[in-house]
């Protein structure tokens, strides 16, 4: 069984890897990106993850 690792950190070393973030635009098509925006997009990937209902995504199941 692998370790169990905080989501934040999995898509911190994911971004790091892959540059994911770095390809998501604004709907506006705003090109200016601020320093915190990084920080901000994992915090709404996390709450949106958080929506999916229990059967599909419990990371306090054993």
């Amino acid at each position: 069984m692998l370790p169990r690792v905080p989501l934040a950190s999995v898509l911190v070393e994911v971004d790091a890897r892959t540059g994911f973030t770095d390809h998501l635009v604004h709907a506006g098509g705003k090109v200016n990106r601020p320093p915190e925006l990084k920080r901000n997009l994992m915090y709404v990937i996390i709450a949106e993850a958080g929506y999916l209902d229990e059967f599909t995504w419990r990371p306090w199941a054993p």
